[in-house]
């Protein structure tokens, strides 16, 4: 799995994305503490029912109780299981 070497637009479904946390949301543990600057692997997921509603997809954080909204990331590209042999 390469890391990105630029940004992509905010994912339009559900799956693995490369991503910089660039903004933490209220209530999140340790919301003072700057994000890091790494490229890591998110989960985005659907949140609701409503495709039109803005947090109809969320960020799960690995290690972070709180979903986080797309905004508040730098994404990469969708990250694809390689095919066994």
């Amino acid at each position: 799995m390469d890391k990105p070497s630029a940004e992509a637009a905010l994912p339009a479904r559900q799956g693995f994305y490369w991503a910089k946390w660039r903004l933490k949301c209220a209530g999140t543990v340790d919301e003072d503490e700057r994000p890091s600057d790494e490229w890591e692997v998110m989960h985005v997921v659907v949140n609701c029912i409503d495709e039109d509603d803005p947090e109809y997809l969320m960020v799960m954080v690995p290690g972070v109780a709180k979903w986080q909204p797309l905004d508040h990331f730098h994404w990469g590209h969708q990250v694809h299981r390689e095919a066994t042999p």
